[in-house]
């Protein structure tokens, strides 16, 4: 705010209590300094912004701010910190020397307009020399400043006393419905002996027709020359209008003041709401009606095609990229390194290994993306790895969008009062750009989306922040304390992308392909038991809550050895420095581009995992294309641009703690191709020295295995399955297992010691389905489906997962630290989840 002629100037937060006086003042239009408070001799400089106009002008005038030249006892932070704030208010104070040069002039144009306008009013002739001559002297004008147009932010526009051409930067966070405005109005008395005739131009455009030459009345105007009525002959040039809103871009909270711009002709269509743009036109000071009465303030006129600009963004360099790639290399090797070292003293009892063995805790590479998030927040490594894959999103090519929608994850934080859901979110909007956090407790849904106004006779539709954090993430905070049907405008947005305000007889499409964070309370505001209960979640609106994607539960310690491990790692976190998120946020907007591809069995083993969560109660239809999302993103988060196997698990390994909440424990597919492997092994290595074709095999894998029966699909001749001739090929690389027939092909686990033996049988099975079989065949077969009716006819037998051929995935599935499963489905994160 200014005071009288002192437009004051932003300080940094370190001199703000010194006392110092920083201010533009417009009398004279000097920059002036007044540092009192500690130095003696006092500093006073004035310096003149005139000064700017000169060669190398902005150089000579912010040099005259490094006082240290003048008053050598300025210590360097303050010399610093006055230098640096001279460069960071530099729009406004180049707008104040465009102020200085346009004022007489201004004064003359308006002088000049209002000396038409009188004498329209008067009923006077206006002599189209001198309209010509404001018209070209408006030319003129512009045409001197083309090449000097301030950029302003909105708030700088809202409280600039300048007017003229400006470039603005902003949010489109509003716009109305197309209006008409008046560009040019000429008229002619069809009286003979009336020489009333003449034309006027509007800039900027009018909406209301003066009264003079007002024809919407349905008859001509008088002349106010010859005082005869209806004889003055109007004709009107229109052009087409629309105003939009512009909120500030660099301020995440809601505010009041926000800038009107009329948008002209081609340059009012294609709005896109909830943008960031740049827009060139002319600021006006007029007055504005609305419903609450009517008011002076800036506006801005532009004809001129809007500029969007990225939104605030982190732009990655390629030497970016290159470091990230280094970072996981280096991350793996770091961990495989630290394996080996720990698996060196697996057989030493934990209390005599080296010190500095117990301190070794290793990490995989998405352990440690995550470990940098929130590290102020102790433990809930589950519910930051899920915020993660929110904010990153999984393939936007899920169900063909093209635009994100379908790749958008939603989570839903819900659990004990003070159980870091609040402190989760907001650590989430620091990194991540254009990011929004809203208390639903003093909001509703309408006002989350938008409200309809009507001002002027146009409509208005004034978004909320669920349309200003579009193309990236928003919380509601105490989601519950939304009521419940306003929970109803969030719905269409949670899944298409898109809502509707119906309002004024207006039918309004609102795009806002946004993703959802909330945080709730249960009913009852906490849990009853350490599981969660899908009762006391209905909070949230049903068909809603069918949109999420993940729900994390929170718990608040029970246990005295909680409480104490709790207020233990409280005080470590409190002695840490500050933390920055430059470089996770630079990573994040990095891996946002990735569009991994399903490879390999993965999307079979992702299918068969929601069935059997279905089956279990615990998921539903949409969470088949959730699972999908949140493998996409687990795909990004690794780096990686194929959704395989290793990904598969990790996913199906998160998705297990998360419905464990719930107290139902959903076991993980295995890759069906390797459980083939094995169970072809396993029957040929019990079997020893029986020959069996590989028909055969595939005959009793599949009864003996549902996964495997469904994964064959009786596709069992090797000219026509590809994947058949992969998988006996692994299963010929088995120790002791050989070929011994080629049409049909037959193999045989070869025991020496049983073929020495004279009563081994030779009895060959080469075609199983076809052929006889020997006694000792028919006792094995009898064996097999003895062992078939004890084993689970699903995919569920996990205890006998076969490790991963990948060296790194066997790892990670023996040091997957941070979760141990607990009666009663309650997690609990460990300490160290290797060699205890």
């Amino acid at each position: 705010m200014s005071i009288n002629n002192k437009i004051p100037l932003k300080l940094p937060e370190k001199l703000k209590d010194l006392g110092i006086e920083f201010y533009v003042d417009t009398d004279d239009y000097y920059v002036k300094l007044r540092f009192n408070s500690i130095y003696n001799p006092a500093i006073n400089l004035d310096v003149p912004i005139d000064i700017i106009k000169e060669k190398n002008g902005w150089d000579k005038f912010a040099n005259k701010f490094n006082i240290r030249k003048t008053y050598k006892s300025v210590s360097d932070e303050h010399n610093i910190g006055i230098y640096s704030a001279i460069n960071e208010n530099g729009s406004l104070i180049r707008s104040y020397l465009i102020q200085n040069e346009q004022q007489k002039q201004q004064q003359k144009n308006l002088s000049d307009v209002s000396d038409v306008s009188d004498q329209l009013n008067n009923g006077h002739n206006i002599k189209k020399n001198n309209n010509s001559d404001s018209q070209l002297a408006v030319t003129e004008e512009k045409e001197q400043n083309k090449n000097d147009i301030p950029v302003l932010g909105v708030l700088p526009a809202i409280r600039t006393l300048v007017e003229g051409p400006t470039k603005i930067i902003g949010r489109i966070v509003g716009r109305s419905t197309n209006f008409k405005v008046i560009l040019r109005s000429q008229w002619k008395c069809l009286n003979p002996e009336c020489q009333n005739e003449d034309m006027l131009n509007f800039y900027p455009p009018i909406r209301d027709m003066p009264k003079t030459l007002d024809t919407s009345t349905g008859t001509r105007p008088s002349c106010r020359v010859c005082r005869i009525f209806g004889s003055l002959d109007v004709k009107h040039d229109y052009e087409i209008a629309k105003i939009i809103l512009l909120d500030d871009v660099d301020t995440i909270e809601e505010k009041f003041d926000r800038l009107n711009v009329v948008m002209y002709g081609d340059a009012s269509n294609k709005i896109i709401d909830g943008e960031i743009v740049n827009i060139e036109g002319d600021l006006c000071t007029q007055k504005i009606s609305s419903n609450n009465g009517s008011k002076i303030v800036n506006v801005l006129h532009s004809n001129k095609l809007i500029i969007y600009k990225n939104r605030k963004e982190i732009n990655n360099t390629q030497t970016d990229i290159e470091i990230f790639h280094k970072w996981k290399k280096v991350c793996v090797d770091a961990y495989r390194k630290e394996f080996e070292a720990i698996n060196r003293f697996k057989d030493t009892k934990r209390e005599e290994r080296p010190d500095w063995v117990k301190k070794i805790k290793p990490m995989i590479f998405e352990q440690r993306v995550t470990a940098m998030f929130a590290p102020n927040v102790h433990g809930h490594s589950d519910a930051k790895m899920g915020i993660l894959r929110s904010i990153i999103g999984g393939s936007k090519k899920e169900n063909g969008a093209d635009n994100g929608r379908r790749g958008r994850i939603h989570t839903n934080l819900i659990g004990d009062p003070g159980t870091a859901k609040t402190a989760l979110s907001v650590e989430s909007t620091k990194v991540n750009p254009n990011s929004r956090m809203v208390d639903a407790a003093g909001a509703s849904g309408k006002s989350l989306v938008g409200i309809v106004d009507k001002e002027n006779d146009s409509l208005m539709v004034k978004y909320g922040v669920v349309v200003a954090a579009k193309n990236s993430h928003v919380v509601i905070n105490e989601a519950s304390a939304l009521l419940y049907d306003d929970q109803g405008h969030l719905v269409g947005i949670a899944e298409e992308g898109k809502t509707t305000l119906d309002k004024w007889g207006e039918h309004i499409s609102i795009d806002a392909p946004t993703t959802l964070i909330f945080t709730t309370n249960p009913i009852g505001t906490k849990w009853e038991s350490s599981k969660m209960s899908k009762d006391k979640m209905i909070v949230i609106k049903p068909n809603l809550l069918d949109r999420i994607d993940q729900t994390y539960g929170f718990f608040d310690n029970q246990t005295e050895e909680e409480l104490e491990g709790f207020t233990e790692e409280l005080d470590k976190i409190a002695n840490k420095k500050p933390h920055y998120y430059n470089f996770l946020s630079k990573y994040l907007q990095y891996v946002k581009t990735i569009e991994p591809e399903f490879v390999g069995t993965t999307k079979y083993r992702l299918n068969r995992f929601w069935i059997n969560a279905k089956l279990e109660g615990v998921a539903t239809n949409r969470s088949f294309f959730s699972i999908k999302r949140i493998a996409g993103a687990q795909a990004k988060l690794n780096l990686s641009w194929e959704i395989d196997d290793n990904i598969a698990r990790k996913t199906m390994n998160s998705l297990q703690l998360m419905y464990s909440q719930y107290g139902t424990l959903i076991e993980q597919i295995q890759n069906p191709r390797d459980l083939t492997v094995k169970i072809f092994y396993n029957i040929l290595k019990e079997n020893k020295n029986i020959e069996y074709s590989v028909k055969g095999l595939c005959k009793i894998a599949s009864e003996k295995n549902k996964q495997v029966n469904t994964y064959l699909r009786k596709k069992w001749d090797l000219e026509h399955n590809i994947e058949l001739r992969n998988i006996v090929d692994m299963v010929e690389q088995k120790q002791n297992v050989k070929f011994v027939s080629l049409k049909p092909k037959t193999l045989v686990y070869y025991d020496i010691s049983f073929s020495n033996n004279p009563s081994s049988s030779s009895s060959s099975l080469s075609d199983l389905s076809d052929q006889p079989q020997s006694h000792v065949n028919e006792e094995n077969n009898k064996k097999i489906v003895n062992e078939q009716s004890t084993t689970r006819s699903d995919t569920s037998d996990t205890s006998d997962s076969i490790s991963s051929s990948s060296e790194e995935e066997g790892q990670e599935e023996e040091s997957l630290k941070g979760f141990q499963f607990k009666p009663g489905g309650r997690i609990y994160e460990q300490k160290s989840s290797i060699g205890n």
